[in-house]
């Protein structure tokens, strides 16, 4: 019995050794994995997942901004309003648009504002710096429902064990006043989860990433997309520049089937974060030599008079503000708040329909020939 009971406690003492040497193996072997690397840029990549971008993924995250930098190209950033369209989307119809000499990537998702690219485009200075950026401004994040700090927002696209862990120079820290925002709404508890995640997350990613591609490079290649460019023309799409009114009920500005006025919010009219998030966002992009033009989006105005959902003026302010900000910091801009008139131009209370992309599109085609 005490024999038994001696072999047993042995090799449970192996079992731990072995596992312990494992880990320091793994742990050591991260030291000599090299990174791999993709200088091939001739192609412009289209996006890469939010996931690569969440925990600043390499190489993909330099690869893509070098690629649409070496082309000349445009990044396209917005929130929920810029996500694909079944019939188009603004960004469609201007990679399509053989007039258009230029190539446009899009990263674009429900919350993603600016202020959750600060901490990404500080850390990749050299990457960014004459990158050229179009962020489409949408005023109903000036709403009640989403003018404060969103913590699932944040949590979704970034990772405050990595945000956090960039070195700021004194100039670069004010512009964190957004992203510290964040960091004051989540708990300690919260804060040590999304560290301990990152930091295993760099642990596998040697072996995940950069061993894989090392051995076997078309890996990578099958995780890119790129931007396909006169792949197909306007033509490809039916009703390019045109209501589609089987789906949107025009008297109403929204699609036949929304059914939730309700979900429509007045702006928050105490509220400031929304304004120094852009104004942060803003002048950041002059500090790294982004060259970057803002969209002045526009609100569902006919939506709001016919269910008076709430008063129109507050939305005419905000986008005046907005303005007014944009011209005294002198950013570039388009201002594309004439389509929250526009009937056919909206499929919800907030989102813009694919005739309302392509209002968008018209206007900055005409910037760009500017």
């Amino acid at each position: 019995m005490k024999l038994m009971h001696t072999f047993y406690k042995t090799s449970s003492l192996a079992r731990n050794g072995i596992f312990l040497l494992v880990s320091v193996v793994v742990l050591l072997g991260v030291l000599f994995i090299p990174d791999f690397k993709w200088k091939e840029t001739s192609r412009q990549v289209y996006s890469i997942p939010g996931i690569n971008l969440k925990y600043d993924d390499e190489p993909f995250v330099s690869h893509f901004f070098k690629s649409i930098k070496a082309n000349d190209g445009y990044l396209i950033l917005g929130t929920s309003e810029s996500s694909s369209l079944k019939g188009g989307n603004y960004y469609d119809y201007l990679n399509s648009d053989i007039e258009v000499r230029e190539s446009f990537s899009v990263l674009a998702g429900a919350g993603r504002t600016g202020g959750l690219y600060i901490p990404l485009f500080i850390n990749h200075k050299k990457e960014v710096k004459g990158l050229r950026v179009i962020y489409l401004i949408n005023p109903v994040y000036w709403g009640s429902n989403l003018s404060q700090v969103n913590k699932e927002y944040w949590s979704r696209y970034s990772n405050y064990g990595y945000s956090s862990g960039i070195e700021l120079s004194e100039k670069e820290k004010a512009f964190y006043q957004p992203v510290q925002e964040y960091y004051d709404k989540i708990n300690l508890f919260e804060k040590a989860t999304y560290t301990i995640e990152y930091w295993i997350r760099n642990v596998r990613e040697p072996y995940f990433n950069h061993l894989t591609f090392l051995l076997n490079p078309k890996k990578y290649e099958e995780r890119i997309t790129y931007v396909k460019k006169g792949a197909k023309d306007l033509s490809a799409y039916p009703l390019f520049g045109q209501i589609d009114t089987e789906e949107i009920d025009t008297s109403r500005s929204h699609a036949f089937n929304f059914h939730n006025p309700d979900w429509f919010k007045s702006v928050d009219l105490k509220g400031d974060y929304r304004y120094e998030e852009l104004s942060a966002f803003v002048d950041l992009c002059q500090y790294l030599d982004i060259q970057a033009t803002f969209i002045l989006g526009p609100y569902n105005e006919r939506f709001i008079k016919h269910y008076d959902v709430g008063s129109l003026s507050p939305y005419v302010d905000v986008t005046q503000k907005l303005k007014t900000m944009l011209e005294e910091k002198g950013a570039d801009y388009i201002d594309a708040t004439d389509i929250s008139q526009a009937p056919g131009a909206f499929i919800d209370h907030q989102h813009h329909s694919s005739y309302g992309g392509y209002l968008l599109y018209q206007k900055i085609k005409q910037h760009l020939e500017k």
